[in-house]
């Protein structure tokens, strides 16, 4: 039975895109450059590019259950975390009243405004009245995701917050010395492969 365990087992879904073995970065796709970064995540996140798990030596390692921190050949880092979004009880009640999800009954937080807005509204509030982040807008199709730059003199970072498929994601960028524009298209692409 043992054996039958070591040969399904694949080592190259174990390795990341810097022939490396880690716990979080287990498998890198060549030819889509995607690497699947694996942790508590359900289902695994897809992250653009080659990513490799961030040495707990970092002063950026975050020993959250919920944050996962990879770093790429340039060393940036970038922190993700992703999660189910919790149903509220009317719109549990909707579902039950209505189990053959019928199109016009429509959950209680797209009635009442979307879920992502009021997250963006409490994240812009922390970020520039708590953190004093300058912040800028760098992209959003306004249903789905926001991308945003936040800077300080002595810190740079560019966030995505984005729902797909009733999951949130946050993803977040700092220590990159790309400009905005490339550092967007990291964040996008990444989100969009999920």
């Amino acid at each position: 039975m043992v054996i039958c365990f070591f040969i399904s087992c694949k080592s190259s879904e174990k390795t990341n895109g810097f022939l490396e073995h880690d716990r979080t970065c287990r498998k890198y796709d060549t030819a889509s450059n995607v690497t699947f970064v694996h942790n508590s995540f359900e289902p695994i996140l897809k992250v653009a590019g080659k990513w490799r798990e961030l040495s707990m030596n970092s002063k950026f390692y975050n020993r959250s259950p919920k944050i996962v921190c990879i770093s790429n050949e340039e060393n940036a880092i970038l922190y993700l975390s992703q999660y189910k979004i919790p149903s509220c009880k009317i719109c549990e009640q909707n579902r039950k009243n209505h189990p053959e999800g019928e199109g016009s009954i429509l959950d209680h937080h797209y009635l009442t405004g979307n879920y992502l807005t009021s997250v963006l509204k409490r994240r812009i509030i922390f970020w520039r009245d708590f953190e004093k982040y300058t912040i800028n807008l760098l992209d959003t199709d306004e249903e789905n995701y926001a991308l945003y730059s936040l800077s300080r003199p002595e810190e740079q970072k560019c966030v995505l917050l984005g729902i797909k498929n009733q999951i949130y994601y946050e993803f977040t960028l700092i220590e990159s010395n790309l400009d905005n524009k490339s550092k967007s298209k990291i964040l996008s692409d990444s989100f969009k492969l999920n």
